[in-house]
């Protein structure tokens, strides 16, 4: 009987913990920061802490004798968690510090692609608080001067997703962009990316995309691609938000992409691994196509929220067996089912900007069963009563699942129907594919 622990609390872990009991031997510990309910119930036991703290996690882990322990999200990651359980002999399948800074360095991130020749990678400058303050603003001005204005800032530290800001959707003049980079010079490691903006074709509405991978070492198994809508509104308008719902297709590719692309992406994957060499876990490379094709937005050393409802729920093979070959380094090919998926999120009403929390969530059990869906619980939080309450993040996920999108939307927009509670959610997810 396998005994894993699982690290997190949101509608990703929840997704990972129901990947990870399928099979039959398996007892599953959640050290979690609230109660999911949906964690709770498939789990053994489960436990509250602080996800951010290496030392309360170990000892959890040492207490229900895990064998093997997965990650879920990426803070425990860039505070050496995995370290302090691999030094404690509990194995992981998640990548430790350093191979974890492809997610909260991004300079590292661009100058690893830079000295390995590794495509998608844009022009870009760095800064620290040790530079002279006259050279950066020079600097930046010669910059925008190149690139036309289009370029992105990205703090060199993990900003839970809001801390990029971009032309035109952000800032709007030098002076703006001088004053954002001064100002991410005084917050975490003091480090900033300039980098030219990424422009999708005028043809499509939206161009950027998410290929997730199992990697042990040089070896990737790389999963459906999945693509993910941002803004909080219809129309992609509104404030971005962690993310308001995806979609993947039958055929594991996106209607937008030509086979050259895909391998394009995934040859950057591959290339990044290579020059990695002893990475170990998820792999998540945002992508845009661009009229200079495919090119890399970012990585996270882990599954996305929502893509890994996406994906997950379509693996044919043992889950728990698929972590337990990435700690081996012995990774073979997977089986996807060949269906299209749709998760649309359900958040408070007022997310991102004034989310309402504490308001109850009422979910009708068997209204969902008569859909076939599948549903996430994310940024909630489940009383001593059994009632289920918002916080200030995203609700739950719903995940219909169909022989094309098409059908997988209806389905999915159908069991939304399932859950009642004062909420917002987009109507547009997976629109027109």
């Amino acid at each position: 009987m396998n005994r894993i622990l699982l690290v997190g609390n949101g509608a990703r872990e929840h997704a990972i913990c129901e990947a990870l009991v399928k099979a039959d031997d398996i007892n599953l510990f959640a050290f979690m920061n609230k109660i999911n309910p949906g964690i709770r119930k498939l789990s053994k036991e489960y436990y509250i802490g602080d996800l951010n703290d290496p030392e309360e996690i170990v000892k959890y882990a040492k207490t229900v004798k895990a064998d093997f322990a997965v990650i879920g999200p990426e803070t425990p990651l860039s505070k050496g968690v995995v370290d302090k359980l691999e030094d404690a002999e509990i194995p992981c399948a998640s990548p430790n510090r350093e191979m974890s800074r492809i997610e909260w360095s991004k300079v590292f991130t661009r100058n690893l692609m830079r000295e390995n020749n590794i495509p998608g990678c844009p022009e870009f400058l760095v800064f620290s608080d040790k530079d002279d303050k006259k050279s950066i603003e020079q600097a930046i001005c010669g910059f925008l001067k190149d690139h036309n204005n289009q370029v992105a800032i990205k703090p060199d530290y993990l900003t839970g997703g809001k801390g990029v800001k971009v032309w035109s959707d952000h800032l709007n003049s030098t002076e703006e962009v001088i004053n954002y980079v001064n100002e991410v010079l005084t917050h975490g490691n003091k480090t900033v990316v300039l980098e030219e903006k990424f422009i999708k074709p005028t043809t499509l509405r939206n161009s950027e995309f998410t290929l997730q991978a199992m990697v042990s070492g040089t070896n990737i198994i790389p999963m459906p691609l999945v693509q993910d809508f941002k803004r909080a509104y219809n129309d992609d308008k509104g404030p971005n938000t962690g993310s308001m719902g995806s979609y993947s297709c039958a055929d594991h590719k996106l209607p937008f992409l030509s086979d050259n692309e895909y391998d394009k992406a995934i040859a950057i994957m591959e290339k990044t691994a290579k020059a990695l060499e002893q990475y170990k876990g998820i792999l998540y490379g945002q992508f845009m196509l661009t009229d200079n094709g495919v090119q890399l937005i970012e990585y996270n050393s882990r599954f996305g929220d929502p893509e890994a409802m996406n994906v997950l729920p379509l693996l044919q093979d043992d889950f728990s067996k698929c972590c337990e070959e990435m700690i081996d380094n012995r990774l073979s090919k997977k089986t996807w089912l060949k269906e299209a998926s749709v998760c649309v999120y359900l958040t408070p009403r007022g997310y991102p900007t004034q989310p309402e929390a504490n308001k109850e969530l009422i979910v009708n059990t068997a209204k969902l069963n008569v859909y076939n869906c599948k549903l996430y619980y994310a940024s909630v939080d489940e009383t001593p009563e059994g009632k289920i309450l918002t916080t200030s993040s995203r609700a739950i996920g719903i995940l219909g699942i169909g022989d094309s999108t098409k059908e997988a939307k209806v389905t999915a927009y159908e069991a939304v129907t399932a859950v009642s509670g004062d909420l917002h959610f987009r109507t547009d997810i997976a629109e027109g594919i």
